[in-house]
This record gives C-alpha cells, sequence and structure tokens, in this order.
C-alpha cells in the first residue's frame, strides 16, 4: 500500500523552497542580467542593422544616380562627336567640290589657251604656205598641169 509519509513530504518542500531560493537568489539576478544584456544586444544589433540597411539603400540610390548622369554625360559627348565629325565632313565635303570646280575651271583655261595657240599656229603655218606658195608660183611660169600639181601639193601640205 502506499503511506504517506508527512516527514518526507515536509523534507522535499523544505528542500525546494531552499533549492527555489538558492536558485533566485543566485541565478536569477546573472540570468535576469545575463537576457537584458542579450536583448539590449539584440536591439542594438537589429537598430544597426537597420541604419545599415538605410545607409546601403542611400549609396545605392546615389550610385544609381550618378550612373545615370554618366550615361547622359556619355550620350551628350557622343551626340556632340557626331555633330562634330558631321560638321567636319560637310567642310571636306565643301572643299573638295570647291577644289574640283578649281580644277575644271584650270583645265578648261588651259584647254581654251591649247586651242588659241594651236590656232595662231595653224594661222601662221597657213600664211606661211600661202607666202610660200605664191612665191613659188610667181617665181615658175604657170601652165594648168604645174597650177594643178601645186595646188595639190598644198592641200596635201595643209592636211598633214
Amino acid at each position: 500500500m502506499i503511506s504517506i509519509n508527512l516527514y518526507e513530504i515536509l523534507f522535499q518542500i523544505i528542500n525546494f523552497a531552499v533549492l527555489f531560493w538558492l536558485l533566485k537568489r543566485f541565478l536569477s539576478k546573472p540570468l535576469s542580467d545575463f537576457l537584458k544584456n542579450r536583448a539590449d544586444s539584440i536591439k542594438n544589433n537589429i537598430a544597426e542593422s537597420e541604419s545599415s540597411r538605410n545607409e546601403s539603400e542611400r549609396i545605392l540610390t546615389e550610385h544609381k544616380e550618378l550612373l545615370k548622369k554618366a550615361h547622359l554625360e556619355a550620350k551628350d559627348i557622343r551626340s556632340k562627336a557626331e555633330d562634330s565629325a558631321k560638321a567636319e565632313r560637310d567642310i571636306a565635303i565643301s572643299k573638295s567640290r570647291e577644289e574640283s570646280k578649281q580644277l575644271v575651271q584650270n583645265a578648261k583655261k588651259e584647254i581654251d589657251q591649247d586651242i588659241q595657240r594651236a590656232k595662231q599656229t595653224l594661222t601662221s603655218e597657213a600664211a606661211t604656205l600661202t607666202i610660200q606658195l605664191t612665191e613659188k608660183v610667181l617665181k615658175e611660169t604657170l601652165d594648168k598641169d604645174k597650177q594643178t600639181g601645186l595646188i595639190q601639193d598644198y592641200l596635201e601640205r595643209i592636211k598633214n
């Protein structure tokens, strides 16, 4: 059967009370301080991580803005370079057109001068040949055969 021993129950209650008092006296304050310190540490870590996250977001936003500005500046520089290249190309084309017109004009002048010299030379040679032929005709007595031969000779000289 089960017997209840009061002495034992009382002794266990006193034992439990002493253990509880010892735990409270020696363990509760350090455990409470440890838990409080741990909670404070966790709160500080959360606050630091929040501020770090905010700082990271701010830096990320700044970098995005800087990158956007850099892209815009690069686009602007590229546009200016394209405009400058186009202007230089237009200038070069204009200069080359002017130079080609000048070359054509110079060539035309040279051709006109060559034509004038050729005309003068032909006129001079024709006059010389006419004078020579006239002298020949006057020196010789002309008969029909000689006259025909002289004219044919004159015509052959003009052709050459």
